[in-house]
């Protein structure tokens, strides 16, 4: 991001990941904030963005914010046209595509692509191909 390589590392006895950022010398190789695990981030509008067990998560690399909190079942953030895209439970239940615009307020359901609820439908492996998002509609009964 912005000429940046972001990466994360597990540092100390407690085993936890730093996010580290890189311009490629070795004093412009520096720690940041401590994140939740290793991350597969998105970049959007100067933030990387990625998921925690029940977080939407944003950082621009040296303090990590609360974007949405008490999802569910969240999916690696995928950006497209500058818009972060993931999937998530829904109040009915089902996984269902979400985006954010990097706030609480702009963090919203898409669509719930399920016909019925008897047939629930989840996004996955979602993509970005020329700035637009693609991705599978799964049948969740399987």
């Amino acid at each position: 991001m912005d000429g940046i390589l972001y990466f994360t590392a597990l540092t100390g006895p407690e085993s936890r990941s730093v996010l580290w950022s890189s311009d490629g010398t070795e004093k412009g190789t520096t720690p940041g904030p401590l994140v939740s695990g290793f991350i597969n981030p998105a970049a959007a509008g100067g933030y990387l963005y990625f998921t925690t067990e029940f977080d939407l998560m944003k950082t621009d690399g040296k303090r990590v914010d609360t974007v949405k909190s008490g999802l569910e079942r969240l999916g690696e953030p995928v950006a497209a046209g500058g818009t972060i895209y993931f999937s998530a439970l829904a109040n009915t239940r089902n996984t269902v595509l979400w985006k954010s615009d990097g706030t609480p307020e702009g963090t919203v359901v898409v669509k719930d692509a399920s016909p019925d609820s008897n047939q629930p439908v989840s996004p996955e492996l979602l993509t970005n191909f020329q700035d637009t998002l693609f991705f599978f509609a799964v049948n969740d009964s399987r």
